[in-house]
């Protein structure tokens, strides 16, 4: 007969893999005491394009490294490396300006999750993607040119983010331990180096299979950016679920700080079961890969914790220069922070102060604030302003910019715009009283008109780190 603590964690999990699945969508993995084996595979997707004067050749790879899995916010999710090669070259028009570029793209391994789980709406085994797209800032480089009619050619590095593709569709049956097949996937022009909106297909091919003793799990220090050099495996003592565990995680490149010790003590909420920290461990650590932040940019990281207790209000912290945009935790020992380096920021490394209640977490290594800041990109807002135009003397005018979802630009730049970093300027005489960001390719601005605002048609900007992006507006003359 399970105990009363088996039965209450067993009801634990169910609600939050509930919660969690049926929030975003994703299947609700059983209970189950028969685990053995964990699954081992690959999906790797090819996209081969030579049209219009664009070739590009990329292939991307998601590899399950058949480490066993563990709990991300009541999900069970098997550690996995996401890998990407590409080359390409353009020569076409744009206007009346030719553009001509070639580039490689070559993206280290990378830590990902996926969740492979029977869905109980159909008892259909499912292999998907947990988290958001990956990216990868500063993968693909080469040079491009541009050209206007009769004019110099204009020649530039190109450091550019190679994105993430989308995951097939990966279905089968549920006691299947060998899953394997084929799909295709779409894939938008704007998640390529400098391609049009228009999308085009991938071809996939997957191969799984479950069985064998289950590696030392890898827990993810890393799920967004660039991880570089050569990985090698060592241990650290580590907390998971309740029991003790060991962790393997990169070698020489990765930093592991301490937190200040304070006693444990935990109180269970009577309605859920669900037990919440009231002090901290005595061993808790933080992992984080190298980070290479330029100034003048917008992005995001995950922070590791072995023995931490991250939960809603934990704070991140990196010093002057460096804004902390928000803080999503995933669980106790996960969480992803956005950030905003400043032209402020110093140069060199940055501490990293995580701080949950009475529980601060440092790490003096491992981010670096690098110099020169990232250039500023110009690109336009696709649907521009609505309304286009507005009267002089007009106060308490909206203006919706941009619009969700929209992207444009040349060099696959895609609008992002950010609460509390983006600031819209509608020039001389128009003064922006509030800006309400709603996606990061639309927000809603506030104007006033003055009086003696000069009429005529005008470019309004919206800026955001390193990203210009800008549309029309016209000031009418009063009457």
């Amino acid at each position: 007969m399970e105990s009363c603590r088996e039965r209450i964690g067993i009801l634990r999990y169910r609600w939050l893999s509930s919660f969690v699945a049926l929030t975003i969508g994703l299947p609700i993995p059983a209970v189950s005491k028969n685990s053995q084996g964990s699954w081992s595979g690959q999906v790797q997707c090819q996209l081969a394009v030579q049209a219009q004067g664009y070739s590009l050749q990329e292939t991307q790879t998601w590899t399950v490294t058949g480490a066993s899995p563990y709990q991300d916010n009541g999900m069970l999710v098997y550690p996995a490396k996401w890998t990407s090669q590409s080359q390409g070259a353009t020569q076409r028009m744009l206007g009346p300006n030719m553009l001509a570029g070639q580039w490689t793209g070559n993206v280290q391994p990378m830590d990902d999750v996926l969740i492979i789980a029977v869905r109980p709406s159909d008892n259909r085994l499912v292999i998907r993607r947990w988290h958001l797209p990956l990216q990868a800032p500063g993968a693909i480089s080469g040079a491009k040119q541009t050209t206007a009619a009769g004019g110099t050619p204009n020649q530039s590095a190109l450091s550019l983010v190679a994105y993430q593709w989308p995951l097939p569709t990966i279905e089968d049956s549920p006691t299947n331990t060998s899953v394997a097949g084929t799909g295709t996937i779409s894939i938008p022009g704007n998640l390529m180096p400098l391609h049009t909106p228009d999308s085009v297909t991938a071809n996939c091919k997957w191969q799984f299979s479950k069985g064998g003793n289950p590696q030392a799990t890898r827990v993810p220090a890393r799920l967004q950016g660039q991880v570089t050099g050569n990985q090698t495996d060592r241990t650290i003592s580590g907390v998971q679920g309740g029991t003790s565990s060991t962790s393997a995680l990169p070698g020489p490149h990765v930093e592991v700080g301490q937190v200040t010790p304070v006693s444990a003590v935990t109180t269970t909420s009577p309605s859920t079961g669900i037990e919440t920290p009231t002090s901290r461990s005595s061993s808790a650590t933080l992992v984080l890969s190298p980070v290479d932040a330029k100034c003048n940019q917008v992005f995001s990281i995950p922070i590791t914790g072995s023995g931490t207790h991250f939960a809603p209000g934990t704070t991140v912290d990196l010093g002057a220069g460096v804004q902390v945009l928000g803080v999503s935790v995933r669980n106790a020992e996960l969480l992803t922070t956005q950030l905003f380096v400043t032209e402020k920021a110093m140069p060199g490394a940055h501490t990293l102060t995580v701080t949950t209640g009475d529980e601060v977490a440092s790490l003096s290594k491992n981010f670096n604030v690098i110099q020169p800041c990232q250039p500023t990109e110009t690109i336009g807002i696709r649907g521009g302003l609505t309304p286009a135009s507005g009267v002089q003397g007009l106060q308490n005018m909206t203006v919706n910019i941009g619009s969700p979802g929209g992207n444009v630009g040349v060099d696959r730049f895609i609008t992002n715009f950010v609460s509390g970093v983006s600031k819209a300027d509608f020039g001389p005489g128009v003064t922006v009283t509030s800006l309400t960001i709603t996606s990061p390719t639309s927000a809603t601005a506030v104007i006033n008109i003055a009086a003696d605002a000069s009429p005529g048609t005008r470019t309004i900007t919206m800026n955001t780190a390193n990203q210009s992006a800008t549309a029309s507006f016209a000031v009418i003359q009063g009457k």
